[in-house]
């Protein structure tokens, strides 16, 4: 006579249990991966986008600032946040000026008696425009002449600071 033996398989408790601690690790590792990685992405998507609109705003500061032949502003001139200025090749009396209550950065162009402002960046946490002073044109006199404008700030988004200094190609005397 034959013995019949009944096997049964399938998962018993202990199996089915350690197959779902299992998946839910795997499912742990696997979510905080794409999280860090969609989120490494957002961050360096927003500091591109910062560093381009702070590069295009430097450039056009540059195209401003470069040909000035003026300075009709009040000295003292620049203040920490503004300059105003004339040049040959852009019309009226123009001021690049920095708002720290809408964190703006514009320029004011006047013409006449019409005033057109422009906004040329946002979200700009801090902003700083010096100028250093030398006797280029080596007169006997104690005059100075402009040598370099130095132009600063940072973005929100980026954090760090972008600056450029500028040499006017006109000699510009400083005011008292």
């Amino acid at each position: 006579m034959k013995k019949i033996f009944h096997k049964f398989g399938g998962f018993i408790l202990i199996e089915m249990i350690m197959a779902i601690v299992l998946l839910g690790v795997i499912g742990v590792f696997t979510s905080m991966f794409l999280y860090t990685g969609i989120k490494g992405y957002l961050i360096a998507k927003q500091t591109t986008d910062g560093a381009m609109r702070a590069q295009v705003a430097l450039d056009r500061i540059n195209l401003e600032l470069r040909k000035i032949t003026d300075l009709p502003g009040p000295a003292p001139n620049p203040k920490p946040d503004e300059i105003t200025y004339t040049t040959d090749d852009l019309p009226g009396t123009r001021k690049i000026l920095y708002d720290s209550n809408a964190n703006t950065i514009s320029i004011e162009v006047t013409i006449g008696v019409n005033i057109n402002t422009y906004l040329l960046l946002d979200r700009v946490e801090t902003f700083n425009l010096t100028w250093e002073e030398a006797n280029l044109d080596n007169s006997g006199d104690a005059s100075l002449e402009i040598a370099g404008i130095n132009v600063e700030f940072t973005l929100e988004d980026v954090g760090r600071p972008f600056n450029m200094r500028i040499y006017p190609r006109n000699w510009l005397t400083a005011l008292p």
